[in-house]
């Protein structure tokens, strides 16, 4: 796994799942909106699930054609106690798209997926991004 060290941070982030780009890939001027995405978990045991989860759909999103979002490398934060913050971007390429999709994460599926890992709404922090 890569490991990155931030100027601006003594916190290390490592690279736990590669960015996944669906076979029509993007360019970057295509971009029209960004979401930036945290995850914390409260223990390593819910860290390795969610991390292993987030590997498997990155795989699934890498095979699609179609896709109107890139979705970038999820980043770890290891907590010394246990546990960590994951943190990942999306690049989204299409507004409507974006406007349609841009609160997923409260949707039924993912809260589905986040009851079943014991992660609740408050462990999730989205915030997005648009250019002026």
């Amino acid at each position: 796994m890569d490991t990155a060290v931030l100027a601006s941070s003594a916190s290390t982030l490592e690279l736990v799942v590669p960015p996944a780009s669906p076979l029509n890939s993007y360019s970057p001027e295509s971009v029209c909106a960004m979401s930036v995405c945290h995850i914390t978990l409260p223990n390593d045991a819910t860290l390795g699930v969610c991390i292993e989860e987030m590997r498997a759909f990155g795989a699934k999103l890498t095979a699609r054609s179609g896709i109107l979002y890139h979705w970038g490398g999820v980043y770890c934060e290891r907590h010394p106690d246990g546990g960590g913050n994951l943190s990942f971007q999306i690049d989204w390429v299409d507004q409507a798209f974006f406007q349609a999709r841009k609160n997923a994460f409260s949707d039924t599926d993912h809260r589905g997926i986040f009851a079943r890992l014991g992660i609740s709404r408050s462990q999730i922090s989205v915030t997005h991004w648009q250019p002026a």
